[in-house]
C-alpha cells in the first residue's frame, strides 16, 4: 500500500533542541567530523537563526515533504520544488555531498506513531529512499539551473525497480508513476528555471493540496479519510493545522522556511473568491466537504487569512 503520510514530519524542526541534536547526530554519522559545534547550537536553538548550511535542510526535506504531501506524491513533487527554490533565494550554499547526507537520513526514518500499519518493510525503505533520489535531482536542477536533472518516466520507473518497488505496490503502480512523472515535467522545460518559489505555491502546490484534503473529507478514490491509529480526527484538515501553527511561528518571530510556504498558500486561498479562478470552487468544496464531516464545528475557510501573520522572513528576519 502507498505510504499516506499524513502523520510524517520532519521532528527536527518541530521538536525540542534535544531532540534536533539527536536527529543531527543519528543521520550524520558518516560525516560526524563535519558537523561543527555552532551548527549543533543553532539546532539546540530551534533553528532560531538562518543556518548557512543545507544539511538541516536535507532532513526537513527527507521527512517532512511526506507530511505536507499528506500522501499525495504530485503535491510531494512540488512541495520540494518550493522549498529547494527558497534555500536557493535565502541564499543556502548547494551541499556538494547531499546524496550521502540522505542516503545517511534515509537508513533511519521510521514510521512515526500513528501511522497506518504498513508491514512490508521494502516498501516503507523504497519510498524514502525513492523520494531521496527525487529531492536530490531537485537540488541538483535548482542550484544548476539544469531542468534535465528532473527526472522523467523512465528514470522514476528505472529508479523504483533498483529500490525494490514493484508496480504491485501502490507507490510505484503505472497511474501512480504517470502522475508523478507529469508533475516533474513541469519543471524539465528551460524556461521552469524562472519560477520562483510563491509562483510554484501558486499555481502548483496549492491545487495539489487541496485535492488531497477533499479526499480525506470522504471524496477520496483511495482513502476517504485518514488511516490514522492514534485515536485522532480521521477527517482533519492537515492544510489548516499547518497554516496555523506556521501564523503562530511567526507571531513568535521565529519562523522557517515551511512556515514560509505556507504563509503563501494562505495568500493564494486568500485570494481564491473569484468565479473564473478554477482553485475557487474547487476550495468552496473543500471547505463544504470539511464541514459535513463536522457538522457541529464548520468553518468559513481551512487556512489563516495572510494578514495574520506578521512580516518577518524565514528564520525569523524582519523584513
Amino acid at each position: 500500500m502507498n505510504l499516506c503520510c499524513d502523520h510524517l514530519y520532519c521532528q527536527w524542526a518541530d521538536r525540542s533542541g534535544r531532540h534536533a541534536d539527536q536527529l543531527l547526530s543519528r543521520t550524520m554519522t558518516a560525516d560526524r567530523a563535519e558537523i561543527t559545534a555552532p551548527l549543533a547550537r543553532r539546532a539546540r536553538a530551534g533553528r532560531r537563526a538562518h543556518t548557512t548550511s543545507m544539511r538541516p535542510h536535507l532532513q526537513v526535506l527527507a521527512y517532512g515533504s511526506f507530511r505536507h504531501a499528506q500522501g499525495n506524491q504530485v503535491a510531494q513533487a512540488h512541495f520540494v520544488q518550493a522549498y529547494v527554490r527558497l534555500l536557493a533565494q535565502l541564499g543556502i550554499p548547494f551541499e556538494p555531498s547531499g546524496m550521502r547526507v540522505l542516503d545517511a537520513i534515509v537508513g533511519h526514518l521510521r514510521l512515526p506513531h500513528g501511522h497506518a500499519d504498513i508491514n512490508d518493510p521494502v516498501l516503507v525503505h523504497a519510498q524514502f529512499a525513492f523520494w531521496a533520489r527525487n529531492i536530490w535531482d531537485v537540488i541538483r536542477s535548482v542550484y544548476h539551473a539544469d531542468p534535465a536533472l528532473i527526472p522523467d518516466r523512465r528514470r522514476l520507473d528505472q529508479r523504483a525497480a533498483e529500490l525494490g518497488g514493484t508496480p504491485e505496490m501502490t507507490s510505484f503502480t503505472n497511474d501512480e508513476l504517470g502522475a508523478l512523472a507529469a508533475a516533474f515535467g513541469l519543471y524539465r522545460t528551460r524556461s521552469s528555471v524562472q519560477l520562483s518559489a510563491t509562483e510554484i505555491v501558486d499555481t502548483y502546490l496549492v491545487p495539489a493540496v487541496v485535492n488531497a484534503e477533499l479526499g480525506f473529507q470522504g471524496e477520496g478514490t483511495r482513502f476517504v479519510r485518514r488511516p490514522r491509529t492514534d485515536g485522532g480526527d480521521v477527517h482533519e484538515s492537515r492544510m489548516l493545522s499547518h497554516c496555523g501553527k506556521s501564523a503562530q511561528r511567526y507571531r513568535e518571530g521565529r519562523p522557517d522556511v515551511v512556515n514560509q510556504i505556507y504563509r503563501a498558500v494562505c495568500a493564494r486561498l486568500d485570494r481564491a473568491t473569484d468565479v473564473a479562478d478554477p482553485l475557487a470552487s474547487r476550495y468552496r468544496d473543500l471547505v463544504a466537504a470539511y464541514n459535513r464531516c463536522h457538522p457541529d464545528a464548520t468553518v468559513a475557510r481551512l487556512h489563516v487569512p495572510e494578514d495574520s501573520f506578521p512580516d518577518l522572513r524565514a528564520g525569523g528576519d524582519r523584513g
